[in-house]
């Protein structure tokens, strides 16, 4: 892997990462809409119940949305801790996407007697298509962060890091070495660029 290819991964990495924010916050978003709004104005007895699950939603995109917008950050300034909660929403999100894939395609299926085969078709396929996109670059992450020379890069700066907080000034832009390559490290924790000897 060379080192252009190593700096394109680590900003799509976090490029992916600040993705699912969006996609997190605009989730939410839509069920505060469709699905807390229509109650509060209907103002039925049974209110409680009926914006309990919507309001967990929101929630908990609002609060994955900051998370992916943290690991995104970390992943950019070389935060080891960042690399390993990446692999973990990673994971997660294949898991997760395959048990909401079937979820909502028995949904469909199983939601009149007879159903619409050709919606339920359609279903499937969106449903489908949208889990391949978002497990595709999923498998795509792990594999990158799991890269040998990849994992050297964010120990690496974790280690400058500490030293840095120790007091260690005699160096005041430490320089980790992998390989041939050669990479300075600023006060803010990022990478500053990727130097071929």
């Amino acid at each position: 892997m060379s080192n252009q290819a190593l700096r394109d991964g680590i900003t799509l990495a976090g490029g992916y990462h600040f993705f699912m924010t969006a996609l997190s916050l605009l989730a939410a978003a839509a069920i505060f809409v469709f699905a807390v709004l229509p109650p509060l104005q209907n103002q039925s007895d049974q209110l409680a119940q009926q914006l309990f699950l919507p309001l967990t939603g929101v929630v908990f995109g609002v609060v994955l949305g900051i998370i992916y917008a943290i690991v995104g950050t970390g992943l950019l300034r070389l935060r080891n801790s960042s690399r390993m909660a990446a692999i973990f929403l990673s994971m997660l999100g294949l898991l997760s996407g395959f048990v909401g894939a079937i979820g909502s395609f028995a949904s469909a299926l199983t939601n009149t007697v007879n159903p619409n085969w050709v919606s339920v078709g359609m279903v499937g396929m969106a449903t489908l298509c949208a889990y391949s996109l978002i497990a595709f670059l999923d498998i795509f992450v792990l594999i990158f962060l799991f890269n040998n020379r990849v994992r050297t890069l964010f120990y690496g700066g974790e280690m400058m890091r500490v030293a840095e907080t120790n007091g260690n000034t005699a160096n005041p832009t430490p320089e980790h070495r992998i390989g041939n390559q050669s990479i300075a490290s600023t006060d803010s924790g990022s990478f500053s660029g990727f130097e071929d000897e």
